[in-house]
């Protein structure tokens, strides 16, 4: 028998007749993590960006996002997934990162990957760019690497990160996947540095992503 105290949530459609207000309501009710409420989440985003801007940045402001935060581009873009993601979503990951990533893939691919059981609810962000990578025949470097000058000694790995037109690069390379606090640790230091030194920086896609899911965190919690 239904509870008639059971809170009912109104999932809305795309039509661009929705509220600010009502369609950040419904973005909160799917705040809690799983993998549903995230397509959800997603969802949303989309119906919202087609709002006027103005009602967009209403919508923004009651979420408690910047208009222009990187995770509202992941949601958007997992959004355009959604309904073949809501399909396979028992096999699929709640982290936004990782979802974000499997929806560059094209739909005959991703649909590929999930007959042949590549896909699973413990899928990182690492493995899905080697599944993407390896369906775009791309290499799992997300970053180009531009032949150092002539006088510099090139780096002892292929995944390195010469900054071009510099004599004095460096790169870090984590052996194992990092923690939340070392890939935050390494950004304090690095952006403390930048700011006393001349340099150029540059972050891995999986560590921009990384970087992109803490800031998500950190705002979902204010």
């Amino acid at each position: 028998m239904l509870n008639t105290s059971d809170k009912i949530v109104t999932i809305p459609t795309e039509s661009p007749i929705h509220s600010p207000e009502n369609l950040a309501t419904s973005f909160n009710n799917f705040s809690r993590k799983s993998t549903e409420s995230v397509i959800e989440m997603a969802k949303i985003v989309v119906a919202a960006k087609k709002l006027p801007a103005a009602d967009y940045q209403v919508f923004c402001s009651q979420i408690r996002f910047d208009s222009q935060s990187k995770a509202l581009v992941k949601l958007n873009k997992i959004g355009s997934k959604a309904d073949l993601f809501m399909q396979h979503a028992v096999n699929l990951p709640s982290n936004w990162t990782t979802l974000y990533i499997l929806a560059a893939l094209s739909d005959d691919a991703f649909t590929s990957l999930a007959l042949q059981q590549k896909l699973s609810t413990s899928l990182t962000g690492a493995e899905a760019q080697k599944l993407v990578d390896a369906t775009t025949d791309k290499p799992s470097s997300s970053i180009q690497n531009p032949k150092p000058p002539v006088d510099s000694p090139a780096l002892p790995t292929s995944n390195q990160t010469v900054l071009a037109d510099n004599r004095y690069c460096i790169a870090i390379h984590f052996e194992n996947t990092p923690t939340s606090h070392e890939v935050l640790e390494l950004k304090t230091f690095v952006d403390a540095y930048q700011q006393r030194a001349k340099c150029s920086v540059a972050f891995s896609k999986i560590l921009e992503n990384m970087l992109a899911e803490l800031q998500l965190t950190a705002e979902s919690v204010v």
